[in-house]
């Protein structure tokens, strides 16, 4: 507690020092005078302890590679071990998208590589449902260096999905309702799907995945997972180990 005071008290004075700098603005006194409220107090969100996560590897046996353009993803990976690559975002979205899949068709080292695109969220947070639209059409058409690949090769799992939904024509920043996903492998079951979007994919038969449910799937579909409860080595893991030591009797 007497540490979380500390650090409430430091921020609150920040805070304050902002709010006084901000409200002298020469944009703000314009909006004043034009009868508009004024943007002169910054919003804080997230703050707390950080806590050690488990490395990404370990968790889930799999070597990681993040490749995206924003410092928090980036940051992510780095806390969860992965190899961090940034890119940076130019005009096209799908023609960024295709870059970043095809460095990650090239890569040799990693077994789990998450591409990441922040496009069309950033499309609907403007509230222009065509301008969204566009979007996703130029990443559909960023996805074709992939579906060539799934074709011709036989070691890759995909799996396409989002975070969470951006509405573009509600007051919402975010919203709760689920999330489509693909899944292509030559391990995957197949069901009667054909159109990737919200209201077929909870037809599909992958039904409704939360949380870490979708990496146990995808280590399912990989040929990786093991059976609950079965514990090779120390640590009961969702894998099967490497590098650990066989069972012996006693001499």
């Amino acid at each position: 507690p007497e540490a979380a005071e500390k650090t409430a008290r430091a921020l609150n004075l920040y805070l304050s020092h902002c709010h006084a700098i901000l409200s002298e603005h020469e944009v703000n006194r314009e909006r004043l005078k034009n009868g508009l409220p004024p943007a002169n107090f910054l919003a804080t969100q997230r703050a707390g302890r950080r806590v050690v996560q488990e490395p990404f590897q370990d968790k889930w046996g799999l070597k990681g590679m993040m490749i995206a353009s924003g410092a928090i993803y980036l940051g992510l990976a780095r806390e969860l071990g992965m190899t961090a690559v940034r890119v940076a975002d130019g005009k096209d979205p799908g023609e960024d998208l295709r870059e970043r899949i095809e460095m990650a068709l090239s890569d040799t080292i990693h077994d789990f590589i998450h591409v990441h695109t922040k496009a069309p969220d950033q499309a609907a947070h403007t509230k222009d449902p065509v301008r969204k639209k566009n979007v996703i059409e130029s990443l559909d058409r960023g996805l074709d260096e992939l579906v060539g690949a799934i074709k011709q090769r036989d070691d890759l799992l995909v799996a396409i999905t989002s975070d969470h939904s951006t509405p573009s024509s509600s007051l919402l920043i975010h919203s709760g309702e689920p999330v489509p996903v693909c899944i292509v492998g030559p391990e995957v079951r197949r069901d009667s799907v054909t159109t990737f979007d919200e209201i077929a994919a909870a037809s599909g038969c992958l039904g409704f995945l939360r949380g870490e449910a979708l990496m146990l799937m995808l280590l399912n579909y990989a040929n990786r997972s093991t059976l609950l409860g079965h514990r090779l080595g120390p640590v009961e893991r969702r894998y099967v180990p490497e590098g650990h030591k066989p069972f012996r009797m006693s001499d």
